[in-house]
């Protein structure tokens, strides 16, 4: 049996643990996202602070190319054209995009999953509550050959700045009236610079508990796949 030492040790223990996780949980977490684009120059910059001048990480990446043509397996034919002695006349090669099928196993696993996928998405909405928006500045520069194409194209910029900031209003909490939208106009040359800064904020406990939480639902739908 444990003695009468033992047993404060162990209380000990416990009260330094909890309050070690009501520290860690109460640390406030704060994000910037910043995307420039100004003509060959693409960068993102991605900045993590807890208490600004204690800890902080910051991630660059000065050059993004997106490359989609190698993201799918396709399918690879080439169909030449001969004349009736043999001669080539024409050689083509066509590159047919194919998804492969799913294993039927696959599928009613996924399908088993549905429920807790849905829970999690419960869950992601109670999180997205709970993170705060301190910034959102969105800058472009466009223009097109046509002056006509682009003052209809930035009309469309504009519907869709605003549709991205009442989707924000509606998914965390906005702690400003107004975003920091501009689109400015070139007529004289064509070009696409982009600006774009965002500030977020969040404590760890939140994290945490959506981790947690998470992870039971998974358990338990594992579980269940299982029994």
């Amino acid at each position: 049996m444990m003695g009468g030492g033992g047993v404060q040790f162990l209380i000990t223990i416990i009260i330094a643990w909890v309050l070690f996780s009501l520290v860690v949980a109460a640390i406030p977490l704060r994000m910037e996202v910043e995307y420039r684009k100004h003509a060959d120059d693409d960068r993102l910059t991605m900045v993590l602070r807890a208490w600004p001048g204690v800890w902080g990480y910051k991630l660059e990446v000065p050059v993004i190319q997106w490359n989609w043509e190698d993201w799918l397996p396709y399918l690879r034919m080439e169909a030449a054209t001969e004349t009736s002695t043999g001669q080539s006349l024409t050689k083509h090669e066509v590159k047919v995009k194919k998804v492969p099928p799913l294993p039927l196993g696959i599928v009613t696993k996924i399908s088993g999953l549905f429920k807790a996928g849905l829970d999690i998405l419960r869950i992601n909405r109670w999180f997205y509550r709970n993170i705060r928006c301190h910034r959102l500045k969105w800058v472009t520069e466009v223009g097109l050959e046509d002056a006509a194409a682009t003052g209809m194209f930035i009309g469309g910029l504009w519907v869709l700045k605003g549709w991205v900031f009442a989707n924000l209003q509606r998914t965390v909490k906005v702690e400003f009236s107004r975003p920091e939208f501009e689109v400015i106009p070139s007529f004289a040359e064509t070009k696409l610079n982009l600006g774009f800064n965002c500030i977020f904020a969040i404590r760890a406990g939140h994290i945490m508990l959506m981790g947690l939480r998470t992870f039971w639902i998974l358990i338990k739908a594992v579980v269940g796949q299982r029994g």
